[in-house]
């Protein structure tokens, strides 16, 4: 039912994808989705922002939303510009 509204009400996006970090304190797990539910990418990576920037260099145009997940190790990442991952932010 969720996937089913997700799809109506993001009409606009299909096409687009969303992507999810799950953040640890040495390391990463980063997965990008399209709005079907289809695996594009899934790689665990070092905390590194150059890594995972380098990661979402074929995603970039079509990203609509990022989402992390993470306890208080969360500060570097939130200081990667949000422009450099996703051309959805001016």
């Amino acid at each position: 039912m969720f996937k089913a509204w997700f799809i109506t009400y993001h009409s606009r996006y299909l096409m687009k994808v969303c992507a999810g970090i799950d953040l640890h304190a040495n390391n990463n797990y980063l997965g990008v989705v399209a709005v079907d539910g289809k695996r594009l990418f899934c790689k665990k990576l070092r905390n590194d922002p150059g890594m995972i920037l380098n990661a979402f260099v074929s995603f970039r145009q079509d990203v609509v939303g990022v989402v992390v997940e993470s306890t208080f190790n969360w500060y570097w990442l939130g200081a990667v510009p949000a422009r450099d991952i996703c051309c959805q932010f001016p």
